[in-house]
């Protein structure tokens, strides 16, 4: 996989989170995923699995088909 694809989520990912003015321990909480994760998610450095894009929509309340 390229990593240009976690790259280009992380900044979707944080533009959304903002968008809210949350914090990532404040995403992190409401998705059910560790503070790291949110941070090594937004900063590229992991790609996330099918269930954590469906719980950070989920936390974002914004349906999948938008955030992808």
């Amino acid at each position: 996989m390229s990593n240009r694809l976690p790259e280009a989520f992380g900044r979707v990912l944080s533009h959304f989170r903002e968008g809210k003015g949350w914090s990532q321990m404040t995403l992190a909480t409401k998705a059910g995923l560790h503070l790291n994760a949110v941070g090594s998610l937004e900063r590229g450095k992991r790609s996330p699995s099918l269930h954590t894009v469906f719980a950070l929509c989920r936390a974002l309340e914004i349906p999948v088909s938008k955030f992808l």
